[in-house]
């Protein structure tokens, strides 16, 4: 997809899910948005994804990705 940078994926202690994704532009996240909404209403998906995401973005300020261990 144009612009992806990265994504992260959190399952805390509670078991929401939690995921982070990263674009060079706000108009690629928005892309982004709109398909995987579009992805789940074709493919019936609101059985096994009940709730509407919490969408927010914004600027990142800072970032550091060592070589992740153990994951």
């Amino acid at each position: 997809m144009p612009g992806f940078s990265g994504y992260l994926l959190f399952e805390p202690a509670n078991g929401v899910l939690t995921s982070i994704s990263l674009f060079e532009t706000s108009s690629n996240l928005d892309e982004s948005n709109r398909i995987a909404a579009t992805l789940v209403q074709d493919e019936d998906l609101r059985r096994v994804l009940p709730n509407p995401p919490k969408i927010a973005s914004g600027k990142l300020m800072a970032h550091k990705l060592p070589e992740l261990v153990g994951v």
